[in-house]
C-alpha cells in the first residue's frame, strides 16, 4: 500500500465515550463534558441609555484550591471551572489562612501534605477560627491509609479524596457538599 493510501485511511480520534472532549494537562488526560461557549461571567447592569457594566455573578460558588502540586491545581481548576464554579488556586500554604478570610470561599480543597506546612494543621486552624469555621474543607491526598483518612476527618474535613483526582468524582463531591444540582 502506498503512503498516500495509508494516510487516506487514517481517521480522527474517536471522541471520549461521555460525549465530552479530552484535554491533556501535564501529560494526563481528563475528560470534560462538551459545553457551549461560556457567556461572560457576570451580569450586565444598566447605568443609563447605552451604558452598562459587568458585575461579578455572585450566584457562582467559590472554591479555593490549596495544593503545592501545579498539576493537581490545574486539573482541579479545569474540572471545577468547566462545571461552573469560580475557582482560585493557591500554591503557598503559608498564605492560605489569610486567603480564606479574605476570599470567603464556599469550599476549600486542601492538600494533606504540602512541604513544610501540614494540611492537617491548616485545617485545624481554619476550623478553630470563628471567621472560617463554617467553610467546608475537602482534603486531597495521595495516601489512602486509614490513619490519614481518619486524621483528615478528625481535623475537620468533610470529605477525603484520593489523588490522582477523578474529575467527575471531584465535581460530584463538591456539588454534594454545597448541595448543588448539575447545570
Amino acid at each position: 500500500m502506498s503512503v498516500e493510501g495509508r494516510a487516506s485511511q487514517t481517521r480522527d480520534p474517536e471522541p471520549p465515550p461521555t460525549g465530552g472532549r479530552l484535554r491533556a494537562v501535564g501529560g494526563i488526560g481528563i475528560c470534560l463534558p462538551t459545553a457551549q461557549p461560556s457567556p461572560p461571567r457576570g451580569v450586565a447592569v444598566a447605568l443609563g441609555p447605552g451604558a452598562e457594566r459587568w458585575v461579578p455573578d455572585m450566584s457562582k460558588k467559590r472554591v479555593l484550591v490549596i495544593d503545592d502540586d501545579e498539576l493537581i491545581r490545574e486539573t482541579v481548576r479545569l474540572a471545577l471551572d468547566h462545571s461552573g464554579f469560580e475557582v482560585t488556586v493557591l500554591a503557598d500554604p503559608a498564605r492560605a489562612e489569610a486567603a480564606v478570610r479574605e476570599a470567603r470561599p464556599d469550599l476549600v480543597l486542601l492538600d494533606l501534605y504540602m512541604g513544610e506546612e501540614s494540611g492537617l494543621d491548616l485545617c485545624r486552624r481554619l476550623k478553630a477560627e470563628p471567621a472560617t469555621r463554617s467553610v467546608p474543607v475537602i482534603v486531597l491526598s495521595g495516601s489512602n491509609e486509614p490513619v490519614d483518612v481518619l486524621a483528615g476527618i478528625d481535623a475537620g474535613a468533610v470529605e477525603y479524596l484520593k489523588k490522582p483526582i477523578d474529575a467527575q468524582g471531584l465535581v460530584a463531591a463538591v456539588r454534594s457538599i454545597l448541595k448543588m444540582e448539575a447545570p
